[in-house]
């Protein structure tokens, strides 16, 4: 069972960014003081809806490519670090538009 942990690092999104468009497939980016073996997942915003896992790689980054195309016109995503059992609380939302 995973459980949250408060203390957990909460990752933030840099990319995609409510100012600048995104096309399909839309590459995500942000930053979390992680671990080794830590990974962060992508989520739909107000869904639980995962969109895409990756492994945290160092230097306080990480990003990906969502794996789907997103439909025309906003989106908000969030996400959160998982540590073994462990994850942190979801990030702020980051709203954007898909042109």
């Amino acid at each position: 069972m995973t459980t949250v942990n408060n203390d957990l690092p909460v990752p933030i999104i840099e990319s995609p960014r409510s100012t600048e468009p995104a096309k399909n497939k839309v590459f995500v980016r942000g930053r979390v003081p992680g671990k080794e073996g830590d990974s962060v997942t992508v989520h739909r915003a107000g869904t639980g809806q995962a969109l895409l896992t990756v492994d945290y790689k160092g230097n306080n980054e990480w990003s990906g490519t969502l794996t789907e195309d997103l439909t025309k016109g906003p989106h908000s995503i969030t996400a959160r670090l998982t540590r073994g059992k462990e994850y942190s609380s979801f990030s702020p939302t980051q709203q954007f538009i898909v042109e």
